[in-house]
C-alpha cells in the first residue's frame, strides 16, 4: 500500500463531508456543453491546468412542463429524462426520498418533497402538505443532487484566471443550481515518519495557523493461513497450497492549533470531530494491490489516541488497517524454488536421489 494512494482517497473525497482541511473558493456559474463543463469564479481562481478541485454544492436543473395537484398528491412531468428512480425500488433505510422543485408558481410547490412514485422517465409524483391552485402556472424546475456529473473531484483546464474546465462522463442541464462552491489545496500529505510531523512544526509551527493531515503506514505483518500445531496436523499439511496473509497497517494524523488554550481542550474537540468524516472517506473503501489479488480487503478502523501535543498543536491519531493475500502467483517459481507448501522432506529426497535414514 502506498501513502500516496491514501492521501489521493482523501484530496478526493474528504471535502464533501467537511471543510477542515481545504481553502473554499465561490463559483458563480457551472454550465455543460456536450461532455464539458466550464466553471466561473467570481474572483481569480489561482489554479494550473491539471491541478485537482472538488465541486460541491451544484444540481443539475431539470425542466418541468406540468404540475397538477389532486388532493395531496402532485403528478410532475419533465421535459427530459428526470432520472429519478421508484421509492419501491429502495430498500427501507434509504428512505424516504426527497425531491426538490424550484422556480415554480404558486410558490407552495417550491421546496422539497416526498417521492411516491415514478411512472416512466418523464412523469413522478410527490406528496405535497398544503393545497395550491392546480395546475401551476410556472412548473419550475426539478434539481436533482449531483454526486458525480457536476460534483466530484475534477481534474481542471483554466482558460482564463476567472475561468476552467474539466469533463463529465454525460450531457448535463445547464446551467447547474445551488450555491456551489469548489475545495483546493486540501492540506493532506504523507510522511515516511511520524517525527516528520514533530520536525515540520518545530520548523514551520509558527506560520501554520490551520488543520492538517499526514499520512503514514506502519510496518505491515504477514500469517499463514493455517495453523501447525502437532505432527498430525503436520502430516495434514503436508504439500497443501497455503497462502500468507498481509495485514497493512496505516495512521491518519489530524494536527490542530490550539495556541489560544494552554490545555488544548478546544483544539482536541475539533481534532476528534474529524473521526466521522475521515470514517466515511476511509473506512469500506478498497485500496489496489500490487498482489495478485489487485485489491485489499476494505479498510477498517482500528481506534484513535492522542498521539502528542506540540508547541500548542494538538495531534489525535486515527488508525485504519486492510488485509490483502501473498499467493503462489506472487513468489518465484522457478525450478529451484517451492510454491507457498508443505513440503515432505522424503519426497525432496527422493527427487534428489539421496537416501534419507529416519
Amino acid at each position: 500500500m502506498k501513502a500516496s494512494s491514501i492521501v489521493n482517497r482523501i484530496k478526493a473525497v474528504l471535502a464533501t463531508y467537511t471543510e477542515g482541511f481545504s481553502n473554499l473558493i465561490d463559483i458563480n456559474t457551472l454550465t455543460c456543453a456536450t461532455t464539458t463543463i466550464t466553471a466561473n469564479t467570481i474572483n481569480p481562481h489561482g489554479l494550473n491546468t491539471g491541478d485537482y478541485v472538488t465541486i460541491k454544492g451544484a444540481k443539475e436543473p431539470i425542466t418541468l412542463t406540468t404540475l397538477t395537484r389532486s388532493d395531496n398528491i402532485v403528478t410532475a412531468v419533465s421535459a427530459t429524462d428526470h432520472k429519478l428512480i421508484d421509492p419501491s425500488k429502495y430498500s427501507a433505510q434509504w428512505l424516504p426520498i426527497m425531491v426538490e422543485i424550484s422556480g415554480a408558481n404558486p410558490a407552495e410547490y417550491n421546496g422539497s418533497f416526498k417521492l411516491l412514485t415514478v411512472a416512466d422517465d418523464n412523469t413522478f409524483t410527490f406528496e405535497i402538505t398544503t393545497t395550491p391552485a392546480s395546475p401551476a402556472v410556472a412548473a419550475g424546475q426539478l434539481l436533482l443532487k449531483d454526486e458525480s456529473g457536476y460534483n466530484g473531484y475534477k481534474q481542471i483546464t483554466v482558460t482564463t484566471p476567472n475561468d476552467f474546465t474539466y469533463s463529465t462522463l454525460q450531457t448535463l442541464q445547464s446551467p447547474a443550481a445551488g450555491t456551489i462552491k469548489m475545495s483546493v489545496a486540501t492540506k493532506v500529505s504523507g510522511v515516511a515518519s511520524p517525527n516528520n510531523i514533530v520536525e515540520y512544526y518545530n520548523k514551520n509551527g509558527a506560520g501554520v495557523l490551520d488543520d492538517r493531515i499526514f499520512v503514514y503506514i506502519d510496518d505491515d505483518v504477514v500469517y499463514r493461513n493455517d495453523t501447525v500445531g502437532n505432527d498430525i496436523s503436520s502430516q495434514q499439511n503436508s504439500n497443501l497450497d497455503y497462502f500468507y496473509q498481509l495485514q497493512e497497517s496505516f495512521s491518519i494524523f489530524v494536527v490542530t492549533p490550539g495556541k489560544d488554550s494552554l490545555q488544548g481542550i478546544q483544539a482536541a474537540d475539533r481534532a476528534r470531530s474529524y473521526r466521522v468524516p475521515l470514517l466515511k472517506a476511509i473506512a469500506n473503501f478498497q485500496f489496489e494491490s500490487d498482489l495478485t489479488d489487485t485489491n485489499y480487503q476494505p479498510a477498517y478502523y482500528t481506534g484513535s489516541s492522542t498521539d502528542d501535543y506540540i508547541k500548542a498543536f494538538y495531534v489525535q491519531r486515527f488508525d485504519f488497517g486492510a488485509i490483502t493475500y501473498i499467493q503462489n502467483s506472487d513468489v518465484n517459481q522457478d525450478s529451484n524454488s517451492s510454491l507457498l507448501k508443505e513440503i515432505d522432506a522424503i519426497e525432496i529426497a527422493k527427487d534428489l536421489e539421496i537416501k534419507v535414514d529416519f
